[in-house]
């Protein structure tokens, strides 16, 4: 019978579908992204550019604010960003109150008959703030230095008078009892411990009026340097004794102004569109705004707070636009200003959102191009931002990306988290004051390089779900289409051979086909070596999954922080290195063949005695039951409420147990065979002891009533001949049947023993390994725990045959 051409068309159809498939998931998805187009000399010009004089550090409402908005403006109309503001604007107006401080400050020592006349710079030597009660002030008088004893000073010291403290901060408790002690201000020097990191408050400007009263003194900060000054005149003071806590610098003069106007500006938003149907957002922001001008000349330049996340903002969302495919969602860069005003631009948008929060996700950009060691800080609110957090984290570890995780303080992404907007913020692990030294020179190139990188990384991944399988070298992938085509194709003869036997393809019948030696060689290949090939692809995928595997509702879909990429990436890297033995013999824990040699002699001598012990008592126990009285059925009942019992449980209840006996008998203790090795015997062998003993007695039920029994019986046999010649050898034929299901009971119950007795056993090491997340030693202990198991089953199964004279005969 020869096949019919639509016989032979279907074949070829699903021998062509099948390399179609392949094809696509070689090649996996059409939304590349080429991460190559990066240029960090951009970056590096634009924050060159927003940091120069040109912008007089960007102040909120001041011309270097507009400025900067219009060259963000510009860019992104130049790289075909389109408007995401109001009114189809880039645009989104608001006014906002920021200080204005006096930049022709005075603050002097007179000179007197011990010292000279002395001048202090503003934002060099001090600075002043208006949080939470600060504000200008016109002062001649005393200052009063009272170190860290400000709470022990009689309020009469403090009167009238400028006090000049040791402190952390300047903290509400503090600034009210200089109030209430009818004081004039208050100037802290924070740097004075010399084990603690510096904190040099005096050099930067602040426009915190949070917590601002009616009532206003003069706060500021003094360098370390200030204070020692003012502890030098202090010295000099021959009528002071060293039992004062105060000492007094008089003829001192403070003027500085400070007005509270209330000024317009805006957030700048652009956007590309993604081709997704949903209506999810990702916002990548940064804050635009930076601190103005100083003292005379002198300008914050604010480069790496924050020009730097402008810049990587600005290159990014040129990078995007250069992309052959749209983004599978729509991103909208968004730069905040008025930041330093208690984050008035990011709160502007958060209560008049242009698009809805709850679809939102936001990445914010913040003080990078420090140089670190540690790499880019990745921090998120401990619900909803963790996934995109461990997501960022994963892709960037996958390039040989510097990035450490961290705790998010206050911020923007503070903010949005608190309405529930899964929020990240990614800034340098460690802080950078803006000061007049925060300027271009400082910034360093490979941070910058690294934190846009890393940015990428993820949005190549998840924004735009480039998942190409790029990884897999040309042989890899002929030798994968190869492995499905012959797959099918031997399927096909299968199949033609089992419905069609007599057909012949080309001249040829199938049968010689389907019995030829390459299709015999190929089906032995694929029902024999290729399962155990699957096994080990799984084991290792399973390894390569984080313990850590969190799953989340996100913008109205559950996501996980699981990249299937990566998973399958890192097994596959691992497949390639299976056979270097150079890999498993370095660890923490030691040589890898040494460890499975010790835990597998461990769990072999614990399952062989608990399957002895559970197999002589659940057979004795079994017949006891078989022979008394069938009107008790309590004892019956018994077991399977028991073995009813989780294996959790359990093993609790031993531990719970042997902690009330070793309280009362603390010598119990002392010995180590009950605790390494008998209890978990004990708690291992509960479960199939009754599971063997259910076989005997229902072994015995079915035998007691067959007639070559009976036969014994009438013949005078004694019950002991009748229970060991002729019911024993039933019952352990059965009980060697039933050994792969006992075996596959004792292996789930040794993971929770193994575990929480601390039984170094290969169970133990396999969920050790597997927390660490180290496949190089997860999957051979594995599959030795495989190997272990083939080898009890499949000797069971000879034995039986050995010892079943049935089975010897193939019945």
């Amino acid at each position: 019978m020869m096949l019919t051409n639509k016989q032979i068309g279907k074949i070829v159809f699903t021998i062509l579908i099948a390399s179609l498939l392949i094809g696509v998931f070689l090649r996996s998805s059409n939304n590349t992204f080429e991460e190559s187009e990066l240029n960090t000399e951009n970056i590096m010009n634009h924050i060159k550019k927003l940091s120069s004089q040109e912008f007089l550090g960007r102040q909120t409402g001041s011309t270097g604010d507009r400025l900067a908005r219009e060259y963000i403006k510009e860019y992104f109309y130049e790289i075909g960003v389109e408007p995401a503001g109001v009114d189809n604007s880039y645009f989104q107006s608001f006014s906002t109150l920021v200080p204005d401080v006096d930049n022709e400050a005075v603050f002097i020592v007179e000179s007197n008959v011990d010292y000279e006349e002395k001048s202090f710079e503003m934002y060099k030597d001090y600075s002043v703030v208006m949080s939470p009660n600060g504000g200008g002030i016109n002062y001649y008088g005393d200052l009063v230095v009272v170190g860290n004893d400000f709470l022990r000073i009689d309020p009469s010291e403090i009167r009238d008078r400028i006090v000049v403290i040791e402190f952390n901060y300047l903290t509400p408790r503090v600034v009210s009892y200089i109030i209430e002690s009818g004081g004039k201000g208050v100037l802290c020097s924070t740097d004075t411990n010399t084990f603690s990191p510096p904190k040099t408050l005096e050099k930067t400007k602040s426009f915190d009026v949070s917590g601002k009263m009616s009532e206003s003194i003069l706060l500021g900060y003094i360098s370390s340097d200030v204070y020692r000054y003012f502890n030098s005149i202090i010295d000099k003071n021959e009528n002071r004794t060293l039992s004062e806590p105060i000492g007094i610098i008089e003829k001192v003069r403070i003027k500085v102004d400070i007005d509270f106007p209330v000024v317009d500006t805006a957030n700048i938003l652009g956007k590309i569109e993604g081709k997704s149907s949903n209506d999810n957002i990702l916002l990548i922001t940064t804050n635009i705004d930076g601190l103005g001008v100083g003292t005379g000349d002198k300008y914050f330049p604010g480069a790496i707070n924050n020009t730097t996340g402008i810049a990587i903002m600005l290159e990014i969302a040129r990078v995007m636009n250069q992309q052959e495919y749209p983004p599978d969602q729509t991103v909208v860069f968004v730069g905040f200003s008025g930041q330093e005003q208690q984050f008035s631009g990011s709160g502007h948008y958060i209560n008049y959102p242009i698009y809805p929060l709850d679809t939102t996700t936001l990445i914010h950009i913040e003080s990078i191009g420090k140089e670190t060691l540690e790499g880019l800080s990745i921090a998120s609110d401990p619900i909803a931002g963790t996934i995109i957090k461990d997501r960022i984290s994963m892709y960037a570890e996958d390039r040989g990306l510097k990035t450490i995780l961290s705790r998010q303080g206050y911020g923007v992404s503070t903010q949005f988290s608190n309405k529930k907007v899964p929020s990240v913020l990614v800034s340098d692990s460690s802080g950078t004051q803006n000061s007049y030294e925060d300027n271009y020179e400082h910034v360093d190139e490979k941070t910058i390089d690294n934190a846009a990188n890393v940015l990428l990384q993820y949005i190549k991944r998840d924004v735009y779900k480039d998942s190409r399988i790029d990884y897999l070298s040309s042989t890899e992938k002929f030798l994968l289409i190869l492995l499905t085509l012959v797959g099918v194709l031997s399927y096909m003869i299968v199949k033609v051979y089992n419905t069609f036997p007599n057909t012949s393809i080309a001249g040829y019948s199938i049968e010689n086909i389907f019995f030829s030696t390459p299709i015999i060689v190929i089906r032995r290949f694929f029902t024999t070596v290729l399962p155990y090939f699957i096994a080990v692809i799984l084991l290792t995928l399973l390894a390569n999954i984080d313990p850590g595997t969190n799953m989340k509702e996100i913008s109205g879909k559950m996501t996980s922080n699981v990249s299937w990429y990566l998973t399958l990436k890192k097994s596959v890297l691992y497949l390639r290195s299976m056979l270097d033995f150079g890999t498993y013999q370095s660890d923490t824990v030691g040589n890898i063949f040494k460890v499975i040699y010790d835990s597998s002699k461990l769990s072999i001598a614990l399952v062989a005695t608990s399957l002895l012990l559970s197999s002589v008592i659940g057979i004795l126990r079994g017949m006891y039951e078989g022979f008394r009285s069938k009107k008790s059925k309590l004892g019956s009942l018994g077991t399977l409420i028991f073995f009813s019992i989780p294996d959790v449980l359990i093993v609790l209840i031993v531990l719970f147990g042997y902690m009330l006996v070793s309280r009362q008998f603390p010598n119990v203790r002392d010995i180590l065979p009950l605790k390494n090795f008998i209890l978990p015997l004990f708690t291992l062998s509960i479960i199939p002891t009754i599971y063997i003993s259910r076989i005997t007695l229902i072994s015995i039920q079915e035998e007691l009533v067959k007639d070559y029994i009976k036969n014994e019986k009438a013949k005078g046999y004694s019950r002991h001949k009748v229970i060991f010649v002729e019911l024993l050898p039933s019952i352990v034929y059965r009980i060697v049947d039933a050994i792969p299901a006992i075996m596959t009971m004792l292996l789930s119950n040794m993971i929770i023993v193994e575990y929480l007795f601390n039984y170094k056993g290969i169970l133990y090491y396999l969920i050790y390994f597997y927390n660490r997340q180290d496949v190089h030693r997860f999957v051979p202990l594995a599959i030795t725990l495989g190997l272990i198991y083939i080898i009890f089953t499949k000797g069971s199964q000879l034995i039986a045959k050995m010892i079943n004279p049935l089975k010897r005969k193939g019945v």
